[in-house]
C-alpha cells in the first residue's frame, strides 16, 4: 500500500539472461556501465538501466573480428576459436556488413597480398597457414595465385621501378606475381582478331591472312598466304614490338605488293610460288631477326582475281594449261611405256639367245660323251671278239645290231607290216638265183 506521497510504477519484470546472452547496465545516478554475462536473472536497482540484451558471438578457429573502443579508439584483434562480449563502449567494425570475417588459407598454390595502411609498405605472403592479421593497420588486399607456366612458355612482369622481368617455364615453372609488379601483355592481330596475349608460347605458330594486289596492269588479285614462324628471341622481340604477327603480314605483304606491282596479270598469276618465297625471305632476314622472331615457311595457297568474269577468264586458261601438261604427260607415259616394252623384249632376246647357245653347247657336250661312249663300246665288243678280220667281227656286230632293231620293233607292236624300202634295216631274202644254186 502505497504511503502519502507515494506512487506506484508498472511492474517491471526482472531480466533473464541465458548461458549466451548479456547486456550492460547503466547507473544514471553514478554514470556507471556495468557488465552482466548470463546465465542469470536479477532485477534492477532505482537509477538503473538495462540496455538492448546481446547474444555472445562464437569465433570459430579459422575467423576472427575487430573490435573497436569508441572512446579510447583502440581497435584490438579477438581470434578464434573465442566467444566474443563487448564491452561497455566497444563496437565490432563490420567488413562488407559482416560481423565475423574469415583467415586466408595460404597453401602451395595460393599466397596472400597484404598492405600496412601505416607505413604503406606491402608484402607477399607464401608460407603455408591459416594467416590472421597481425594488426588492425594490417590490411588484406587479396589472394595470389600461383603462376604456372610449361616449359615452352614465357612470361614478361615491371616492377615499380619499370624494369622488365622475364620468366621461363624452364627456370621457373611456378611463382607468384611480387608486390607493386604488373603482368605485361601484348595485343596480337590473328586471323583479323585482336587478342591479348599475357603467356608466350614459344612453339611454331601458324596463321593464314589474306589481302589484295594490284598488277602493272590495274587488275587486282586477291592472294591468299600461309605464314609459319616462331620466336627466335623472346626479350628482344618484347623491346622491340607489340604484335608480331601483325608486323610479320605487313612486311610479307610490302614485298609482295612490290613484285606484283611490276608484272602483268598474267606474269604473275604464273610467276613461282617460290621465287616468291625466295625473293620475301631474302629481303625479310634483317627484319625479322631485329624483332627477335624467324619465318620458318611461306606458302601462297591461293591467287585469284578479284573480278569474277576476269577471274573466270584466267581459270580456263589455267585449266588449259593444265590439260596441255596432262596430256603431254600423258603421251611421255605412253611412250616411256613402248620403249619399256621394247627394252624388255630386246633383253629378253638377249637373255634367250644366250640360253640357246647354252643349251647347244650342252646338247654338243652330251653328243660327244655318248659318241665317246658308245665308240668305247664297239671297241671292247670288237676287242672281246679275239684273233679273227676285223670284216668278220663287223659283220657280227651288225647282225646283233640288226637283231636289237627287230626286237625293239616287235615289242612295241602286236602285228607289223613292214616294207623293205620304208625300213632302215634290210631282211634276209633268198632269191632265185640263190634257190638253184643251192640246188
Amino acid at each position: 500500500v502505497p504511503e502519502a506521497y507515494e506512487e506506484v510504477t508498472n511492474p517491471i519484470k526482472k531480466i533473464n539472461l541465458s548461458n549466451s546472452q548479456y547486456c550492460h547496465i547503466n547507473n544514471v545516478q553514478s554514470g556507471i556501465i556495468t557488465l552482466v554475462e548470463g546465465p542469470k536473472v536479477f532485477s534492477l536497482n532505482p537509477f538503473e538501466e538495462c540496455s538492448k540484451i546481446y547474444s555472445f558471438l562464437s569465433l570459430n578457429f579459422d575467423q576472427y573480428c575487430f573490435i573497436n573502443n569508441i572512446i579510447t579508439g583502440v581497435i584490438r584483434i579477438v581470434q578464434g576459436p573465442a566467444r566474443v562480449i563487448l564491452a561497455p563502449f566497444e563496437k565490432i567494425i563490420e567488413n562488407k556488413g559482416k560481423e565475423i570475417r574469415n583467415a586466408v588459407t595460404v597453401d602451395a598454390n595460393t599466397a596472400l597480398h597484404i598492405r600496412d595502411i601505416i607505413s604503406g609498405k606491402e608484402a607477399l605472403i607464401t608460407s603455408p597457414q591459416i594467416y590472421f592479421p597481425p594488426s588492425p593497420n594490417v590490411q588484406i588486399i587479396g589472394e595470389r595465385r600461383l603462376i604456372k607456366l610449361a616449359p615452352y612458355e614465357r612470361m614478361v612482369i615491371m616492377d615499380r621501378e619499370s624494369n622488365l622481368i622475364f620468366k621461363s617455364g624452364e627456370e621457373a615453372p611456378g611463382f607468384f606475381l611480387p608486390p607493386f609488379c604488373e603482368i605485361i601483355t601484348q595485343e596480337w592481330t590473328i586471323s583479323n582478331k585482336k587478342s591479348i596475349i599475357e603467356v608466350f608460347d614459344t612453339r611454331f605458330h601458324d596463321m593464314d591472312f589474306r589481302f589484295n594486289v594490284r598488277t602493272n596492269d590495274n587488275v587486282e588479285i586477291i592472294m591468299m598466304v600461309n605464314i609459319y614462324w616462331t620466336i627466335k628471341n623472346f626479350e628482344k622481340m618484347i623491346k622491340s614490338t607489340n604484335d608480331p604477327p601483325a608486323d610479320i603480314c605487313n612486311q610479307i605483304r610490302s614485298q609482295i605488293l612490290n613484285i606484283a606491282s611490276k608484272l602483268t596479270t598474267q606474269e604473275l598469276m604464273e610467276f613461282s610460288s617460290v621465287d616468291f618465297v625466295k625473293n620475301i625471305i631474302n629481303e625479310d632476314s634483317e627484319f625479322c631477326h631485329s624483332r627477335g622472331i624467324e619465318v620458318l615457311r611461306i606458302i601462297i595457297t591461293e591467287k585469284k582475281c578479284a573480278d569474277p568474269e576476269v577471274n573466270k577468264i584466267y581459270t580456263t586458261v589455267i585449266e588449259e594449261k593444265i590439260n596441255r601438261v596432262k596430256n603431254l604427260e600423258w603421251q611421255r607415259g605412253e611412250n616411256d611405256k613402248k620403249i619399256a616394252d621394247m627394252e624388255g623384249q630386246i633383253l629378253f632376246e638377249s637373255e634367250n639367245y644366250k640360253l640357246l647357245e647354252k643349251k647347244m653347247a650342252n646338247i654338243q657336250m652330251e653328243n660327244e660323251t655318248n659318241g665317246k661312249a658308245e665308240g668305247q663300246r664297239i671297241h671292247m665288243f670288237l676287242e672281246g671278239l679275239g684273233d679273227i678280220k676285223m670284216s668278220d667281227k663287223i659283220k657280227i656286230f651288225l647282225e646283233l645290231q640288226r637283231t636289237d632293231r627287230i626286237k625293239m620293233v616287235t615289242s612295241k607292236v602286236n602285228q607289223l607290216y613292214i616294207d623293205p624300202n620304208d625300213i632302215d634295216f634290210q631282211l634276209n631274202r633268198i632269191d632265185e638265183n640263190e634257190k638253184i644254186k643251192n640246188k
